[in-house]
């Protein structure tokens, strides 16, 4: 789980700021722009970082070895990244943004 926190925490920082920065939206609502960025960042640090474990353990490179860290983490960094986006990042956008 280390490798997939640690992509998925690194690509929210770094797309939200990607976001920010270019002042990107969707719909007209940056919040979809940062999922999408946000989703695509952390999925490939991700596979790079659990690249980086596998192929070296098992002696192997190149597609190979994407494909080895594809089958290891791709459905851990979904979920992470759709329990994070869709779950707590929605809701606390939602509630800071209630009227008082």
């Amino acid at each position: 789980m280390s490798h997939c926190g640690a992509g998925c925490t690194l690509g929210g920082i770094v797309g939200a700021w990607v976001v920010l920065a270019a002042a990107l939206n969707v719909a007209g609502i940056a919040l979809y722009a940062e999922y999408i960025v946000d989703f695509a960042l952390a999925f490939s640090l991700g596979i790079l970082f659990q690249y980086y474990v596998i192929a070296p353990m098992r002696g192997i490179s190149g597609w190979t070895g994407i494909t080895a860290a594809l089958q290891a983490d791709a459905l851990s960094l979904t979920a992470f990244e759709v329990g994070s986006s869709a779950g707590w990042r929605s809701c606390s956008r939602c509630s800071s943004q209630r009227p008082t």
